[in-house]
C-alpha cells in the first residue's frame, strides 16, 4: 500500500505525489518543504492569466529534475502509459518505488492542464490503481486499463 496523500492546494497535485513516494522511502517531506527548497520548479510566487496563484504548481518538464534532485531513482523514465507501465511494471510493485501519471485535462478556460496521481498497482490490460491527491479521502482509485491510452497520460517511473 502506498502512503496517501492529499494535495495541500489545487495545485500541489505532483508535490503530493512526490510527498507519497519519500514517505514511502522513510523521508517526512513536506509540499510546503519542497517549495521552499525549490522555488523555481514549484512556480513560488507565480499566477495564471487569471490573477491566481499557482505556487506549488510543477511543469511537467520540471517534474523529473524535481525527482531527482529529491534524490529519487537512480533509474528515471519518462514515457506514455500504458506501454512504460508494462516495461517498468514489475520494478513499481515495491513501496520505495513509484510511478506518477501526467493526466491531461482542460480547465475551466478550456486551456490544457495536468493532473499527478501516483500508481499503487498495475494489473495488465485489466486495471490501474492510483493514489489522486486531489481524492486523497475517499483512500485509492481504480481505473479501468482502457482509461490510460484513451486520456493520452505520460509516466515517469522511478525505481532503486
Amino acid at each position: 500500500m502506498v502512503a496517501i496523500v492529499g494535495q495541500a492546494t489545487s495545485y500541489n497535485c505532483a508535490l503530493a505525489c512526490l510527498e507519497s513516494i519519500l514517505r514511502d522511502r522513510g523521508q517526512v517531506v513536506s509540499q510546503e518543504c519542497l517549495i521552499r527548497s525549490f522555488p523555481q520548479e514549484c512556480s513560488s510566487g507565480q499566477t495564471d492569466p487569471g490573477g491566481n496563484d499557482i505556487t506549488g504548481s510543477v511543469h511537467p518538464f520540471r517534474l523529473p529534475f524535481l525527482l531527482l534532485a529529491c534524490g529519487l531513482g537512480p533509474n528515471l523514465r519518462t514515457g506514455k502509459a500504458p506501454t512504460t507501465l508494462l516495461e517498468t511494471g514489475g520494478a513499481l510493485e515495491g513501496r520505495r518505488n513509484g510511478a506518477i501519471l501526467l493526466v491531461p485535462h482542460r480547465n475551466l478556460e478550456g486551456a490544457e492542464e495536468h493532473h499527478c496521481v501516483r500508481v499503487a498497482r498495475i494489473v495488465p490490460d485489466v486495471s490501474v490503481t492510483v493514489m489522486d491527491p486531489a481524492m486523497a479521502a475517499q483512500g485509492l482509485q481504480t481505473w479501468p486499463w482502457e482509461h490510460l491510452a484513451a486520456r493520452d497520460c505520460d509516466v515517469i517511473s522511478v525505481w532503486e
